[in-house]
C-alpha cells in the first residue's frame, strides 16, 4: 500500500507540473489574441512573458527529450508571438532579434510536432517570417555586419526549402540565394559563398557578378586556371559585363601579356563595336604599354558610346593630366636663364591641363564625391593659376575626409 501511495503522488505531481506550463501556454495564447485584436502592445508584452516562462519550465522539467504535443504547442505559440514582436513598430526594443527567436521556436515546434498536427500552422508561420528576417538581414548588410546577415540570409534560404518539399513554393528565392553568398563572401567565408554561386549559375541567374565573385574567390586561392575559366563562361553569358572584361585584360597585364590583352579586346571589338566596355578595357591595355595615342582614342571611343562613363572620363582625363605633369618636371629642371623653354614647356604643360579639365569636371559629375577626381581637379586649377576655385575642391576634399 505504501509503495500505491507513493506512485499515486508521483502522477498527481506530474499533472501539476504539465497543468502548470500548460497554463502559462495559454496564457501566452490569450494575451497574443488581445494583441491581435487589439493591438495593444502591452498584452504583446506579457505573451512573451508567459511563453519564455513555459519553455523553461520545459526545458527545466525535462519535457523536451522528446517530442509531445504541449512543447509543440509552446514552440508554435512562440513563434508566433516573437513573430509579432518583430512586426510591431511601439517598443522597437522588443523586436531586437525577434525574428530569429520565432525562426528557432518554430524549428522547435516541428520537431516536438512528431505526429504533424501542427505542420501546416508553422508552415504559415515561417512564411510570414521570411520576410521580416529578410528585412533584418538587409539592415545588418547595410551596416557592414556581415556575419549576422549571412546567419539570417540563411535562415532564409533555409525557410524556401522547406517551402519547396513541401510544395509551398513556386520558384526558388534566387535573391535570398545571392544575399546569403555575398554575405558570405563579405564575412570572409569564401568556403560558404563558392557552393551558393554555383547553385546560382546551375539555376541561370542573370547576374554577372556571380562570375566576378566567384573568379575573385579562385583567384585568391592561387587557382588562376579555374578563375580565367569562370570568368570565360561569364562572359559568353553577359558578353557586356563591364567587371568581367575588366577582370579578363587585368589578369592579363598583371601577368605581362599585354599583347594578349591587346589582342583579345580587339578581337571582342570586332564582334561588337558598340560595347563601351569593350572599347574602355582595349584603352586600359594601350595605356599599360604607354601607347597614349591608341589608348585616348579607345577611351575617346567609349565616351561616344556612352558620355557618362565615369571609368573613361577619368581615364581619359589622367593621360592628359600625367602628361601635363611631365611638362612640369621638365620645366621644373630647366635652367633659370633659359626662359623660352621654360615658357614653351609651361604653355605644353597648361595646354595638356585645359585638355583634362573638362573630362575631369565630367567625371566629377558622374560621381560628385569621387576624391581622386577632387584631388586632381585642385591640383589642375593651382597648376593653371586659379587659387580660388582650387581652394574650393580643396575644401570638399576636407569636408568629405574628416
Amino acid at each position: 500500500m505504501k509503495n500505491l501511495i507513493t506512485l499515486c503522488l508521483l502522477v498527481l505531481t506530474t499533472v501539476q507540473l504539465s497543468y502548470a506550463q500548460s497554463t502559462d501556454v495559454m496564457s501566452a495564447y490569450n494575451k497574443l489574441t488581445e494583441w491581435n485584436t487589439e493591438k495593444n502592445v502591452e498584452s504583446l508584452a506579457k505573451a512573451k512573458d508567459f511563453i519564455d516562462d513555459a519553455i523553461r519550465k520545459l526545458t527545466d522539467k525535462g519535457m523536451l527529450a522528446e517530442p509531445n504535443k504541449l512543447a509543440a504547442k509552446a514552440f508554435n505559440y512562440r513563434g508566433d508571438i516573437y513573430t509579432a514582436l518583430a512586426q510591431q513598430k511601439e517598443k522597437p526594443e522588443l523586436a531586437v532579434g525577434a525574428s530569429s527567436i520565432a525562426f528557432d521556436a518554430y524549428n522547435k515546434a516541428m520537431e516536438m510536432d512528431d505526429k504533424g498536427k501542427l505542420k501546416s500552422k508553422i508552415t504559415r508561420g515561417l512564411a510570414m517570417l521570411s520576410g521580416l528576417i529578410y528585412q533584418d538581414g538587409n539592415t545588418a548588410y547595410q551596416a557592414g555586419d556581415f556575419a549576422t546577415s549571412f546567419d539570417l540570409f540563411s535562415k532564409v534560404m533555409q525557410i524556401d526549402e522547406m517551402n519547396q518539399k513541401s510544395g509551398n513554393a513556386t520558384a526558388v528565392d534566387t535573391l535570398a540565394i545571392l544575399a546569403t553568398a555575398y554575405s558570405a563572401e563579405k564575412s570572409g567565408q569564401a568556403d560558404k559563398a563558392l557552393p551558393l554561386y554555383e547553385k546560382l549559375i546551375d539555376l541561370n541567374y542573370s547576374d554577372p557578378g556571380i562570375f566576378f565573385s566567384m573568379a575573385k574567390i579562385h583567384r585568391a586561392a592561387g587557382d588562376d586556371e579555374k578563375a580565367n575559366e569562370v570568368l570565360a563562361q561569364g562572359r559568353e553569358k553577359f558578353p557586356e559585363s563591364k567587371a568581367i572584361i575588366i577582370e579578363e585584360v587585368n589578369y592579363l597585364l598583371s601577368q605581362g601579356k599585354q599583347s594578349e590583352a591587346i589582342g583579345k579586346m580587339e578581337k571582342a571589338i570586332e564582334l561588337d563595336d558598340s560595347n563601351a566596355s569593350l572599347h574602355f578595357a582595349l584603352g586600359t591595355a594601350y595605356d599599360s604599354t604607354g601607347d597614349t595615342d591608341k589608348a585616348v582614342a579607345s577611351y575617346s571611343k567609349a565616351l561616344e558610346l556612352d558620355p557618362d562613363y565615369f571609368d573613361a572620363l577619368y581615364n581619359l582625363a589622367a593621360v592628359y593630366y600625367n602628361q601635363a605633369a611631365e611638362k612640369t618636371r621638365e620645366m621644373n629642371e630647366v635652367d633659370f636663364n633659359d626662359t623660352a623653354n621654360y615658357d614653351r614647356l609651361k604653355g605644353e604643360s597648361n595646354d595638356l591641363f585645359n585638355k583634362a579639365l573638362p573630362f575631369f569636371e565630367r567625371a566629377l559629375t558622374a560621381s560628385p564625391n569621387e576624391l581622386n577626381t577632387l584631388t586632381a581637379l585642385k591640383e589642375i586649377h593651382a597648376n593653371l593659376g586659379d587659387f580660388k576655385k582650387s581652394t574650393e575642391y580643396k575644401t570638399k576634399i576636407e569636408e568629405l575626409t574628416k
